[in-house]
């Protein structure tokens, strides 16, 4: 990890289309700006975390899902053959 000590109004450039600018620093808390081209995704920590855990989750939803559906399928062929077998009963 590189380490900067940067005053406020200093920058820090990230390849050659991103500035992490220092905007003010106070009591425990620094504010930075950042600029970055529109298809650089820029997240706080906190709310990255977040996400990759929903993502995590919808991908054992989908697996889930797809258990789930499994089970319809099963099911439904089962009412199918119980109808089937009702109206067999029922002709003789």
């Amino acid at each position: 990890m590189l380490v900067l000590t940067r005053r406020s109004g200093e920058s820090v450039t990230l390849g050659d289309d991103i500035v992490v600018k220092i905007l003010s620093v106070g009591k425990g808390q620094v504010r930075i700006g950042i600029s970055a081209p529109p298809n650089v995704r820029v997240l706080r920590e906190e709310i990255y975390r977040e996400m990759e855990a929903e993502n995590r989750a919808s991908v054992h939803g989908v697996k889930y899902l797809d258990q789930i559906g499994r089970m319809l399928k099963h099911w439904q062929g089962d009412q199918r053959e119980s109808e089937h077998e009702k109206r067999t009963k029922t002709e003789e």
